[in-house]
């Protein structure tokens, strides 16, 4: 029987979260094999429904292709999150169109605002290339007509396909709300009021009161808005028991410890312990998980090794951290860690 080929190929990835710790895209090794003789370059063009055009770097190991310069900053400008999939669709040689859809297999709104110009870090000082956004004025009727040819190039068969992987996961779907929110309690009350009665020599009830009254958070900047929408978009994902932490100077330069939220602390860690946490590339360091009650409430601690890990993983102030309990016995905390960019940036 005599088969068709597609003069325009398709493939698709589903983005998983070891996908996005890589920090690289591999190609489908058959799409490689088949389609050879139209990635015979070291670039490669992304084109994207919102007229903007990527250029981005192939890396060639053997009979493998994978996106490696320019990919990370893709990822972050299109906000790809574990789940997200990505249909790919060759246009020419080393030239693809690109859709993407999130986990309710629906496509994304694409940004409109222009983007930056993003220069990805090379590792050589010889390596000068550059990555540039180039976000042209295109015509909204080509890009009705464009979004349609594309979209139109989907099987049935894989938008089911997609459809039930991601009501699996929307299904083990688990939310812990508040976690990040709540307030530390060392901050709060550990400052008493000394107010003693001398000639009963005990505490007075204005001493149990905190000395300040709770200050109303200050309004997230821009970025600050984006890291903690992508850390709570990660963590409401997590199949397991998991919470949020946003860095603050007690954490990692005055206090050798961190607090975890009352109410996480209260359901899963029923005892002091030692217990691992692990990061995306394999590191794994050992602390001392403390529970012990300030005057009414009940405390639940990471230290004795907290600190080694903030300078290992180089935390700063305004960096999220989500923690997934991986394994309720062995204590085992997998850490993903999400950065807020530098001011200069």
């Amino acid at each position: 029987m005599a088969l068709f080929s597609s003069p325009n190929p398709h493939f698709f990835k589903i983005i998983l979260h070891q996908t996005l710790t890589q920090r690289k895209l591999e190609l489908p090794n058959k799409f490689v094999k088949n389609n050879g003789d139209s990635l015979l370059h070291n670039k490669a063009t992304l084109c994207l429904p919102d007229g903007a055009i990527w250029k981005l770097q192939f890396k060639k190991s053997d009979a493998k292709i994978c996106f490696l310069k320019g990919w990370p900053e893709f990822v972050q400008f299109y906000s790809i999150q574990p789940g997200h999939l990505l249909v790919f669709q060759l246009k020419s040689i080393c030239c693809f169109n690109v859709l993407i859809f999130d986990t309710t297999a629906t496509e994304i709104d694409y940004p409109m605002h222009q983007p930056p110009v993003l220069i990805p870090k090379s590792e050589s000082e010889d390596e000068e290339e550059s990555v540039r956004i180039v976000n042209e004025a295109v015509l909204k009727k080509r890009r009705r007509e464009n979004h349609k040819e594309r979209a139109a190039s989907f099987s049935l068969r894989e938008t089911k396909k997609m459809m039930r992987k991601n009501a699996k996961m929307n299904k083990k779907h688990r939310e812990l709300t508040s976690d990040e929110d709540e307030e530390d309690l060392e901050t709060n009350y550990s400052r008493r009021q000394s107010n003693y009665r001398e000639s009963e020599g005990r505490v007075s009830p204005e001493s149990m009161r905190p000395m300040n009254p709770r200050k109303m958070p200050q309004a997230l900047t821009e970025n600050q808005l984006a890291v903690k929408k992508r850390a709570s978009w990660f963590k409401c994902r997590r199949k397991n028991p998991s919470f949020m932490v946003t860095m603050r100077p007690s954490y990692i330069q005055t206090g050798n410890y961190l607090s975890l939220p009352r109410k996480f602390g209260e359901r899963y860690i029923k005892e002091s312990m030692d217990m691992k946490l692990e990061v995306g590339d394999g590191r794994s360091w050992r602390v001392w998980c403390g529970v012990r009650w300030a005057f009414t409430r009940r405390r639940t601690e990471l230290k004795g090794g907290w600190k080694r890990f903030v300078e290992d993983n180089e935390l700063k102030e305004g960096d999220i951290c989500v923690f997934e309990l991986m394994n309720k016995n062995a204590v085992c905390f997998k850490v993903a860690i999400f950065r807020l960019p530098n001011a200069e940036e």
